[in-house]
C-alpha cells in the first residue's frame, strides 16, 4: 500500500479496495480509482506497482473512466 501514499497525499485517490468473489469473502483482485494527468501516466503508475512488479497480480488493466454520478453541480 506504500505505493499509493503519494496519490493519497495528493488527494488523487477516488476509491481503493479489494474485490471479492460472489461469497463476499474470497479475494479476487483490487480496484484503485485515481486521477491522473493522462492515460500514459496512469498506466506508468500501475505498471510500477510493487504487486505488479513482483508478480502478485496475474494481470492488470488501466482504463479511462468518466464520472456521471454524482454530478458535479
Amino acid at each position: 500500500l506504500e505505493h499509493l501514499k503519494e496519490l493519497e497525499r495528493e488527494k488523487r485517490i477516488l476509491f481503493a479496495g479489494p474485490l471479492f468473489q460472489d461469497d463476499g469473502k474470497t479475494p479476487c483482485g483490487s480496484l484503485v480509482l485515481f486521477e491522473a494527468p493522462d492515460l500514459d501516466q496512469a498506466r506508468a503508475h500501475c505498471a510500477n506497482d510493487p504487486y505488479v512488479l513482483e508478480g502478485v497480480f496475474g494481470s492488470w488493466e488501466c482504463r479511462p473512466v468518466a464520472q456521471v454520478f454524482p454530478g458535479n453541480s
